[in-house]
């Protein structure tokens, strides 16, 4: 049995799905004595999803069998359904979701039936906090209907990074961040922003982000809480598939 905040959990799971063309579509909810992990690609398998979930972010927590989920959205949208605490158990391939007497239940997808992604290593030598606000600034150019993004384009320098969009309009912008030390290039296309955009959501917490970055190379974004950790990793932009 767990017992979780429903308002927190949604919250974090709403983010780990991405959205639109992103969206995660299944998942399994793996346990351990110390954390629960969940971990799967977006169907293109441009960007991938990884939350874990430390047994202190939980009221009360016991570690079970794992879960398999066949709709992530669907999920997300029951735990959306209740207001405070939340219990969720597990009996057979049925998951029970109850507040007081308010009771939900839902078949569980056995994970065989789910794709488990494989294992990846990705090394970095270039990673610095980005404040939100540098985010927001670039979902600015996303919200004029009218640009139509194609891509952006990061660059770090010597304590700092820009960015360059690329569309009806160009916008470009740098920020002072001290602690890089190398020069990085990278370019990613729409799925940057819909990987992203719950961060800059209403409702988020999200206050700095720890951003790994490379040569042409997959950025990693990791969001840390204090009983909890999410990384998003994204493709670089692939001129050959426009």
């Amino acid at each position: 049995m767990l017992k979780v905040n429903a308002k927190d959990f949604k919250q974090l799971l709403d983010e780990f799905k991405l959205s639109n063309t992103m969206e995660i579509i299944d998942g399994v909810f793996k346990f351990t004595d110390d954390e629960v992990i969940i971990e799967q690609f977006a169907p293109p398998q441009i960007c991938r999803s990884k939350l874990v979930l430390k047994k202190e972010f939980f009221i009360e927590y016991e570690k079970l069998e794992n879960i398999g989920i066949g709709s992530i959205s669907e999920f997300v949208a029951l735990i959306g359904k209740f207001k405070k605490d939340i219990i969720i158990s597990v009996e057979g391939n049925l998951l029970t979701i109850s507040e007081g007497k308010r009771i939900v239940e839902s078949e569980l997808v056995d994970e065989q039936f789910i794709t488990d992604p494989t294992e990846m290593n990705v090394e970095y030598t270039n990673s610095f906090v980005m404040p939100i606000n540098i985010l927001k600034d670039i979902f600015e150019t996303k919200s004029i209907k009218e640009n139509k993004l194609t891509t952006m384009t990061i660059k770090t320098e010597e304590n700092k990074v820009s960015y360059k969009t690329k569309g009806k309009y160009k916008f470009s912008n740098e920020f002072e961040i001290e602690g890089i030390t190398e020069e990085n290039t990278s370019t990613f296309g729409v799925p940057f922003f819909e990987a992203l955009e719950k961060f800059v959501g209403k409702g988020s917490k999200t206050e700095n982000l720890l951003i790994c970055i490379g040569d042409n190379y997959p950025l990693t974004v990791i969001k840390s809480g204090t009983n909890y950790e999410m990384t998003i990793l994204i493709a670089p932009h692939n001129e050959e598939e426009e």
